[in-house]
C-alpha cells in the first residue's frame, strides 16, 4: 500500500535508533518473529493497547502509566486502519509472515496465518460480520506488484472480490456498500471506487479521479474525502492530521498529529459545533465507553467526559 505521508513521519522518529542499530549490526533480514511467542503480558498490571502511531501491540501497565514494547524487530508491526481497533494485522515489512490478530485488553488471538513470503495483508474495514483486508502481493525487489480487497469469513478464511484488483488504499463501509481508494501511479492521485459486496463477483464502479490523498472517512452517512490539509464532504471541512477518526455516537473527531514541539498530540473535537474539547499530550492509544473518552499516554490515563 501507498501510504508516503505516514512512513516519513514514521521515518523522522525512528532514524537516530535505526542509525544506532546500523553501528551495531548488519543491516540485513531480521530472524522471523515467532508469532506465538510473542505477545505476553509482563504481569496483571498490564494490559494490551496499540500504539497507534508507532503501529505496535505494547503492553501498558496501568499504575505506572509506562509502555513496554513487547518485539525488539524494527521490521515487525502491527497495522490498524478505524477507531475501534480489535481486529488487526501483525507482519514484518520483508520477512512478511503476516496475521490477522484479535486483540482484547488481556489477550491476543492469531486467528488467520498468511505463509506466503511475497503477500501482506492490511485491514480496510470492520462492521459487524463484515471483514474486509487488503492483500498486497510484491515481486522479489519488495515492490508493489497488485493488491485486492479480501473478505475474511465465519470459517476463518479469505476470498477474494477478483474484480478489485489495483493498488487498494483504504475504505469505509456504508451497509452492504463499501467506498474505497485506489492509488493511481502514473498520475500519482487516488481514484475512488464504490462496491457492491453482497456478491464476490460484484465489479467496482468509479465515482472519483484526481483525488489528492486516499484517506477517506464516513460520519452519519456522509462521505469525506481528504486534500493535502483537510477532510470535507463538500459541504464542511476539518483541518487533516496524521491520524483521523470520525465517531457517530459521541460526534467527536478524534485526531493525532506531531506538534511543533515534535512530540505527539492528541486534540478532541466537536464535529457538529468545531469546538475543541481536549489536548492531550503524549497519546498511545484510546476508547470511547460509559460517555467518556479514556486516553492512555505516557505518564498518565486521562478521562474526556462527552456531553
Amino acid at each position: 500500500m501507498k501510504n508516503i505521508e505516514k512512513f516519513i513521519l514514521l521515518a523522522f522518529f525512528s532514524i537516530l535508533a535505526i542509525a544506532v542499530f546500523a553501528l551495531t549490526t548488519h543491516f540485513t533480514k531480521q530472524d522471523p518473529v515467532v508469532v506465538s511467542d510473542v505477545f505476553q503480558l509482563p504481569n496483571k498490571n498490564n494490559i494490551f493497547l496499540l500504539d497507534r502511531f508507532n503501529q505496535h501491540i505494547i503492553a501498558y501497565n496501568t499504575e505506572t502509566f509506562r509502555s513496554t514494547k513487547l518485539v525488539n524487530n524494527i521490521n515487525y508491526f502491527q497495522y490498524s486502519s478505524e477507531l475501534k481497533n480489535d481486529y488487526l494485522t501483525s507482519g514484518d515489512s520483508i520477512t512478511r509472515g503476516f496475521e490477522i490478530l484479535y486483540k482484547s485488553q488481556s489477550k491476543i488471538s492469531h486467528i488467520y496465518t498468511d505463509n506466503n513470503s511475497n503477500e501482506a495483508l492490511f485491514p480496510l474495514v470492520t462492521q459487524g460480520d463484515k471483514k474486509l483486508f487488503i492483500k498486497t502481493i510484491y515481486n522479489d525487489q519488495a515492490s508493489t506488484l497488485t493488491s485486492s480487497i479480501n473478505l475474511f469469513t465465519d470459517k476463518n478464511v479469505l476470498v477474494e472480490f477478483p474484480n478489485t484488483k489495483g493498488n487498494v488504499e483504504k475504505g469505509v463501509l456504508q451497509g452492504n456498500t463499501l467506498f474505497y481508494s485506489g492509488y493511481v501511479e502514473k498520475d500519482d492521485t487516488y481514484s475512488l471506487f464504490k462496491l457492491d459486496i453482497t456478491s464476490l463477483e460484484n465489479k467496482p464502479e468509479l465515482i472519483r479521479k484526481g483525488l489528492i490523498s486516499g484517506d477517506i472517512y464516513l460520519y452519519q452517512g456522509e462521505l469525506y474525502t481528504s486534500s493535502k490539509d483537510s477532510i470535507s464532504n463538500g459541504k464542511i471541512s476539518y483541518p487533516r492530521k496524521f491520524l483521523n477518526y470520525f465517531d457517530d455516537k459521541s460526534n467527536l473527531l478524534i485526531q493525532i498529529d506531531v506538534n511543533s514541539q515534535a512530540g505527539l498530540e492528541m486534540t478532541i473535537t466537536s464535529i457538529k459545533t468545531k469546538a475543541l474539547i481536549a489536548t492531550i499530550a503524549n497519546p498511545i492509544d484510546f476508547e470511547i465507553f460509559d460517555g467518556k473518552v479514556v486516553v492512555y499516554c505516557e505518564g498518565k490515563i486521562q478521562e474526556v467526559k462527552i456531553n
